[in-house]
């Protein structure tokens, strides 16, 4: 009996020594995410400041009904990942595309507006700006 107690204290005292050297991967309450940042083809030629872990969604003008579509290249530096309903029409006239922030660093968004089934017709449309994610 004495040794079962010796034992269950031993345990105990290892057990809260051991809490303040396992790092913490996530909080019980998490950090609260900053607000996501939304943006139109006006930002074409300009750069845009984001926050690690900020979503940011780029709203484009498209046409539902006919052929041409969005596309997006992203720079080498992977700073931004297109998130899970990336692209998708918000309504006839609107084609959304949503990344989020995962790295500091600045890179490259570049979008262009045509048919894929034609890839060597030139786009009708194009919009291209840089993040610079801190």
């Amino acid at each position: 009996m004495r040794f079962t107690r010796h034992c269950a204290a031993l345990l105990l005292a290892v057990t809260v020594a051991a809490c303040d050297t396992i790092p913490t991967y996530w909080p019980l309450i998490p950090p609260a995410l900053p607000d996501p940042r939304v943006v139109t083809d006006a930002v074409d030629g300009s750069s845009i400041d984001v926050v690690r872990t900020q979503m940011i969604s780029i709203r484009l003008p498209a046409d539902s009904q006919s052929d041409n579509r969005w596309t997006y290249e992203l720079g080498q530096d992977p700073v931004l990942y297109p998130a899970d309903l990336t692209p998708r029409f918000e309504d006839a006239q609107t084609q959304v595309f949503t990344f989020r922030a995962e790295r500091p660093g600045t890179t490259r968004v570049r979008f262009t507006y045509h048919d894929p089934a034609q890839p060597q017709t030139p786009p009708a449309k194009t919009v291209a700006f840089e993040v610079v994610a801190r």
